[in-house]
């Protein structure tokens, strides 16, 4: 059986290189995100981090490969930089790139836009009493409140007209 060829030449044959200071993006295999993927050593690593390695050497224990060019496939050594989690995240808000996620999509959602949409439709002021709602969907009467008020839930019924 001949021998796997080297890491550096499968990788960069994937790669279009371009000026120094210009994303090189990976040609090869990319997630549902867009990130390249590459086979190393029986298991699939991403581009970027392979990338990193290739060009600085081992990646420490729990640090992140971050883009400097925001650009999921590039893979230039230059545009890349270590960061811890909580460094990444404060770089991909301040950037502008965190994703917004409404209603029942958010991961700290109790209720679901049908269950909203439920206690919507059966509060009526003065006949209907907002405490009652809350202990039956498991949520405050605050929760109610800003509900039935357009404060809470409003962006994400709105998303599913």
């Amino acid at each position: 059986m001949p021998a796997a060829r080297p890491i550096e030449e499968r990788f960069w044959e994937k790669v279009d290189k371009r000026g120094e200071d210009e994303c090189w993006e990976w040609l090869g295999c990319r997630n549902n995100t867009g990130y390249g993927n590459i086979g190393t050593g029986g298991h699939t690593s991403l581009a970027h981090r392979t990338s990193w390695e290739l060009a600085h050497g081992d990646i420490p224990q729990g640090m992140f490969v971050c883009h400097r060019c925001d650009n999921p496939p590039c893979v230039n050594p230059a545009h890349l930089f270590l960061a811890t989690h909580r460094e990444n995240m404060a770089d991909m808000k301040r950037k502008g790139r965190q994703p917004r996620v409404y209603g029942e999509y958010c991961g700290r959602s109790k209720l679901t836009t049908e269950q909203v949409r439920d206690i919507l439709a059966r509060y009526v002021p003065g006949i209907t009493n907002q405490s009652t709602l809350a202990k039956e969907y498991g949520v405050s009467r605050h929760t109610v409140n800003q509900i039935v008020h357009g404060q809470r839930w409003a962006k994400a019924l709105a998303d599913n007209d």
